[in-house]
């Protein structure tokens, strides 16, 4: 059997991922052994049931992760973000039978490695973009040795370019979920439900404007708000009933049972400076995991999602949080129109198992 190791060193939990713990289990239904590198976290039975062995990197020097991966000597390794590639990029020199990949999740920007420091001293701005360039080059040698990239989408795939990521060799693999028709939302299902980050970057300035929404129940559930966030949330709860704020729930199993009370999904992107995140097109997991379940959207319009909304009929865009009241309307008074149109496109273009194969079979023949 074959040896794959997935490379997880960005913080994070694995189990809010889709295209690592999805890919975890396409590869042991295709009998290879996988091997996950990731920093110690705890890991739901649902995905750590499609996991052989989990190498905890949290202590690990870089030396010591190169170590233990030459000597397992695997057939396969595949990167998702550039604190893999930082680790691996010299490896190929060594394992010259490992075939190595980038599944890319996050398109690494100078944005992503300064923006988040612009309030710090001069001396540490020149040391984050030093950082970054190093990073930079180290992703670029990866790339260049890699056997394939995989990108979500064109426009991920252009972006990702202008960052000096490409390859000959590209697959297009949206950040989606599997369809099984088991778990479709049913109609006389109610309300709206935002999952995912709560952030500005996501929620947006004007998220007070949601206040406006007089009549449809929406609840909001995801990774805890910063205290700028927290408190308008708060403000907004007194001043409508309508909206709720709960805790995130983990476990796929949970995130699942838990978005199917609800009839429409809402996928909020705010336009920001990180081309990453400005640029989320079809890696949006939010999105995708709404529509695996047959679920209608409301989405904001920006670049490449509100496209592929209007493109095949998915949901509604809208522009502002005050529109969300009669896009919800909008889309339950022709219910039955979204969800056939969700279930013929999504077969087609979008579950997970059939975009997947072409990496699957590249890595068959390692």
């Amino acid at each position: 059997m074959k040896k794959v190791i997935l490379m997880c060193l960005q913080l994070g939990k694995i189990d809010l991922s889709p295209a690592r713990y999805q890919l975890l289990k396409e590869l042991k239904n295709n009998n290879f052994i996988t091997y996950l590198f990731l920093p110690k976290e705890k890991i739901s039975e649902e995905v750590q049931s499609n996991i052989d062995y989990v190498i905890d990197t949290k202590d690990m020097s870089v030396n010591q992760i190169r170590k233990k991966i030459v000597q397992l000597h695997p057939n396969s390794v595949i990167a998702t973000t550039y604190e893999d590639t930082c680790i691996l990029y010299i490896l190929p020199n060594i394992l010259k039978a490992t075939a190595f990949y980038y599944f890319n999740l996050e398109i690494y920007t100078k944005y992503y490695e300064v923006g988040l420091y612009n309030d710090a001293d001069i001396y540490k701005f020149i040391k984050w973009r030093i950082n970054y360039f190093l990073n930079k080059i180290k992703e670029v040698i990866f790339t260049r040795k890699s056997k394939l990239l995989v990108v979500q989408d064109s426009l991920r795939k252009r972006i990702l370019a202008k960052y000096h990521i490409n390859h000959k060799n590209t697959i297009l693999v949206p950040n989606s979920y599997e369809y099984s028709g088991t778990n479709i939302v049913k109609c006389n299902s109610e309300g709206i439900v935002y999952s995912g980050g709560m952030w500005e970057v996501f929620l947006g300035d004007d998220i007070e404007h949601i206040c406006e929404n007089k009549s449809v129940p929406i609840t909001f559930i995801g990774n805890p708000p910063n205290r700028y966030v927290a408190s308008k949330l708060k403000k907004i709860q007194l001043r409508n009933s309508n909206i709720k704020v709960e805790k995130p729930l983990l476990s796929p199993k949970d995130y699942t049972e838990y978005l199917q009370k609800f009839s429409v999904g809402l996928v909020l992107y705010s336009p920001s400076k990180d081309e990453n995140l400005n640029y989320i097109g079809l890696s949006s997991g939010k999105f995708f995991k709404h529509l695996s379940l047959g679920q209608p959207v409301i989405v904001s319009d920006c670049p490449g999602l509100g496209r592929e909304v209007r493109k095949y009929k998915l949901g509604v865009v809208i522009s502002s949080l005050s529109d969300i009241e009669t896009a919800y309307h909008i889309i339950m008074d022709n219910y039955t129109f979204y969800q056939r149109n969700i279930e013929r496109v999504y077969k087609r273009k979008y579950d997970f198992g059939k975009v997947i194969s072409p990496l699957i079979k590249s890595m068959r023949n390692d």
